[in-house]
């Protein structure tokens, strides 16, 4: 199951698919693990659970 709101954001259905077929999301603004806003990607860690990470942008 991948829930829609993630790291504080709301993916749409089209991001979902994305993710599904690619693995991991276009860069968007999250919300990190500390409450900061970072620049990153979602990333699909594990199919079978839906469970995602970010992937931190690189300027």
């Amino acid at each position: 199951m991948i829930w829609k709101d993630s790291f504080g954001a709301s993916l749409t259905d089209t991001a979902v698919m994305y993710l599904l077929k690619h693995g991991r999301t276009a860069a968007m603004r999250l919300t990190g693990e500390q409450g900061q806003p970072v620049e990153a990607r979602l990333v699909l860690l594990d199919r079978t659970t839906g469970r995602l990470g970010i992937e931190p942008v690189s300027n």
